[in-house]
């Protein structure tokens, strides 16, 4: 049996607990900003040609 958590439950369960405990959640914007611009540096070094610093990139 699959011991792990349907993603609908992981995703409620996230946000009841912000929400009644201010608990951010580890999928909450704010901690995905940096996945985000990780892969747009990605796809622009791609397009570029170039290597991006990350830091700078992210500034």
């Amino acid at each position: 049996m699959d011991e792990n958590p349907h993603p609908e439950e992981v995703l409620l369960d996230g946000f009841r607990d912000y929400v009644l405990n201010d608990v951010e959640p580890p999928f909450s914007g704010p901690r995905n900003l940096a996945t985000v611009g990780l892969i747009n540096a990605l796809g622009a070094s791609s397009e570029q040609g170039v290597v991006i610093d990350f830091d700078e990139y992210m500034a």
